[in-house]
Protein backbone atom coordinates (compact mmCIF):
# COMPACT_ATOMS: atom_id res chain seq x y z
CA UNK A 1 0.00 0.00 0.00
CA UNK A 2 2.71 2.66 0.99
CA UNK A 3 4.24 1.83 -2.43
CA UNK A 4 1.65 2.49 -4.24
CA UNK A 5 0.50 5.87 -2.47
CA UNK A 6 4.30 7.03 -3.17
CA UNK A 7 3.73 6.08 -6.66
CA UNK A 8 0.06 8.21 -6.73
CA UNK A 9 1.58 10.96 -5.02
CA UNK A 10 4.60 11.55 -7.81
CA UNK A 11 3.87 14.18 -10.65
CA UNK A 12 1.92 13.44 -13.69
CA UNK A 13 5.25 12.67 -15.93
CA UNK A 14 7.05 10.67 -13.05
CA UNK A 15 3.81 8.12 -12.74
CA UNK A 16 4.09 7.60 -16.27
CA UNK A 17 8.15 6.99 -16.19
CA UNK A 18 7.37 4.66 -12.89
CA UNK A 19 5.03 2.36 -14.66
CA UNK A 20 6.83 2.29 -17.99
CA UNK A 21 9.73 1.06 -16.38
CA UNK A 22 8.17 -1.37 -14.08
CA UNK A 23 6.14 -3.10 -17.07
CA UNK A 24 10.06 -3.03 -18.71
CA UNK A 25 11.41 -4.71 -15.41
CA UNK A 26 8.14 -7.08 -15.19
CA UNK A 27 8.77 -8.30 -18.89
CA UNK A 28 12.14 -9.32 -18.13
CA UNK A 29 11.49 -10.92 -14.35
CA UNK A 30 7.90 -11.71 -14.31
CA UNK A 31 5.87 -11.50 -10.63
CA UNK A 32 8.57 -8.83 -9.55
CA UNK A 33 5.95 -5.88 -9.88
CA UNK A 34 2.90 -7.64 -11.32
CA UNK A 35 0.74 -6.63 -8.19
CA UNK A 36 2.16 -2.90 -6.94
CA UNK A 37 1.80 -2.26 -10.98
CA UNK A 38 -1.78 -3.76 -11.29
CA UNK A 39 -2.79 -1.24 -7.81
CA UNK A 40 -1.01 1.75 -9.32
CA UNK A 41 -3.04 1.38 -12.30
CA UNK A 42 -6.32 0.50 -11.42
CA UNK A 43 -6.87 2.51 -7.81
CA UNK A 44 -10.10 4.03 -8.31
CA UNK A 45 -10.96 2.49 -11.50
CA UNK A 46 -7.98 4.04 -12.72
CA UNK A 47 -8.49 7.68 -11.91
CA UNK A 48 -5.58 7.84 -9.46
CA UNK A 49 -3.31 6.99 -12.37
CA UNK A 50 -4.64 9.33 -15.02
CA UNK A 51 -4.92 12.55 -12.91
CA UNK A 52 -3.22 14.92 -14.85
CA UNK A 53 -1.41 12.65 -17.56
CA UNK A 54 -2.16 13.94 -20.48
CA UNK A 55 -4.20 11.13 -23.20
CA UNK A 56 -1.51 10.35 -25.08
CA UNK A 57 0.71 9.47 -22.73
CA UNK A 58 -2.31 7.50 -21.40
CA UNK A 59 -2.58 6.21 -24.69
CA UNK A 60 1.02 4.59 -24.32
CA UNK A 61 0.76 3.66 -21.20
CA UNK A 62 -1.89 1.27 -22.03
CA UNK A 63 -0.38 0.03 -25.29
CA UNK A 64 2.78 -1.14 -23.05
CA UNK A 65 0.08 -2.73 -20.54
CA UNK A 66 -1.60 -4.34 -23.87
CA UNK A 67 1.43 -5.60 -24.91
CA UNK A 68 2.79 -6.84 -21.02
CA UNK A 69 -1.47 -8.77 -20.44
CA UNK A 70 0.22 -12.03 -20.10
CA UNK A 71 2.33 -10.83 -17.20
CA UNK A 72 -0.89 -10.08 -15.33
CA UNK A 73 -3.38 -12.84 -13.55
CA UNK A 74 -6.51 -13.73 -15.15
CA UNK A 75 -8.53 -11.55 -12.68
CA UNK A 76 -6.03 -8.72 -13.38
CA UNK A 77 -6.59 -9.20 -16.88
CA UNK A 78 -10.07 -9.00 -16.95
CA UNK A 79 -9.96 -5.45 -15.18
CA UNK A 80 -7.74 -4.22 -17.23
CA UNK A 81 -9.55 -5.12 -20.59
CA UNK A 82 -12.52 -4.01 -19.14
CA UNK A 83 -14.74 -1.69 -21.76
CA UNK A 84 -15.12 0.80 -18.69
CA UNK A 85 -11.66 1.35 -17.08
CA UNK A 86 -10.65 4.84 -18.19
CA UNK A 87 -7.34 4.16 -18.91
CA UNK A 88 -8.72 1.72 -21.68
CA UNK A 89 -11.51 4.26 -22.90
CA UNK A 90 -8.84 7.45 -23.00
CA UNK A 91 -6.58 4.76 -25.24
CA UNK A 92 -9.71 3.93 -27.44
CA UNK A 93 -10.31 7.80 -27.63
CA UNK A 94 -6.79 8.28 -28.69
CA UNK A 95 -6.82 5.69 -31.16
CA UNK A 96 -9.64 6.64 -32.77
CA UNK A 97 -8.36 10.23 -33.34
CA UNK A 98 -5.21 8.88 -34.99
CA UNK A 99 -7.73 6.88 -37.35
CA UNK A 100 -10.06 10.37 -38.08
CA UNK A 101 -6.75 12.52 -39.28
CA UNK A 102 -5.85 10.36 -42.44
CA UNK A 103 -9.30 10.37 -43.37
CA UNK A 104 -9.88 13.69 -43.07
CA UNK A 105 -6.48 14.29 -45.35
CA UNK A 106 -7.57 12.25 -47.93
CA UNK A 107 -11.25 13.85 -48.02
CA UNK A 108 -8.80 17.34 -48.57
Amino acid sequence: QAAVNEVLAKKPKRRVEWVQKRLREELATPGLNRDVLYEVLTRKEGRAFVLGVSPVDVSRVYGSVLFAMDLFTGRQQKQLQNGAYVLRRIHDEEQAKCKEIPARAAEV
